[in-house]
């Protein structure tokens, strides 16, 4: 009886894990790209005092601190990604719903396996705004890969939590434009500190 009411329960609990997953990729998927994009910009001009209606892109500087310029083998290496990246999302999405089959481990499994990309997609936007190529939006993720995946493994914690994900949706992103804008601070001090020199 007691083996009977275990296997019940992890039924259940993987039932719910794969229907939380469904219902997430949905939300992020179809219903709050939008919401997000907005409360990213607003944000940001907020904070920054640009003072326009609309950002578009490349409405912040487009300087990158240290970026040598791309060469060949880097842009064959970009290229031949940028086309495998359908099979690669495909993918990612079929290992993040296998894996939450696995009762109760399989959605710590999900936010190991989703961090690194979690992160850095919170501020697509970001780059968008500053107007940089895939080449420029590599080297600033290589720079930054330790917070980027810090900053996945939170976001995507977060987000796994069923039914209140939705407000963790609008935080996160929040969070992201809040990090963007420190980026830009200190980007704007440093270009201060050497025309002073």
């Amino acid at each position: 009886m007691v083996a009977t009411g275990g296997v019940v329960t992890l039924l259940a609990t993987s039932i719910f894990q794969v229907s939380s997953f469904f219902v997430n990729f949905i939300t992020k998927k179809f219903l709050v790209p939008g919401p997000i994009k907005e409360t990213f910009d607003y944000v940001v001009n907020k904070e920054l005092g640009l003072g326009v209606n609309r950002l578009s892109k490349g409405v912040l500087e487009d300087e990158l601190a240290g970026y040598p310029g791309e060469n060949t083998v880097s842009k064959v290496y970009r290229r031949v990604v940028f086309g495998l990246r359908p099979a690669f999302w495909l993918f990612r999405q079929l290992a993040g719903l296998l894996l939450n089959l696995i009762p109760l481990i399989g959605p710590i499994l999900v936010i190991i396996v989703k961090a690194p990309n979690s992160g850095f997609k919170q501020h697509s936007r970001y780059f968008h705004l500053k107007g940089y190529n895939r080449a420029q939006i590599n080297y600033f993720w290589s720079q930054n890969r330790f917070q980027y995946l810090l900053f996945g493994m939170i976001t995507s914690t977060f987000e796994q939590i069923p039914v209140i994900c939705f407000y963790f949706y609008f935080t996160n992103i929040t969070g992201a434009a809040l990090w963007a804008i420190h980026v830009e601070k200190q980007y704007k001090n440093n270009v201060i500190e050497d025309k002073e020199e």
